[in-house]
């Protein structure tokens, strides 16, 4: 199956509600459990994108340099 694919700042967007439903401390914690698994999954899909997005801006820079 393939990955769909993420927009950064809707994940950036949900990676920020779930900081703010575990660090309210309103969640069980198998619910808890999901959200830090989910938000650990989430923040390497925007590191992913970031690296990225810095490569292109590289190779971007690189290509006007000549």
């Amino acid at each position: 199956m393939a990955e769909k694919k993420v927009k950064f700042e809707a994940a950036l967007e949900e990676l920020n509600d779930i900081a703010k439903k575990l660090e309210s401390g309103e969640a069980e914690l198998e619910e808890a459990l999901e959200l830090f698994k989910k938000g650990v999954k989430l923040t390497k899909t925007c590191n992913k994108i970031l690296d990225s997005a810095e490569q292109q801006i590289k190779i971007i820079e690189s290509e006007n340099e000549e």
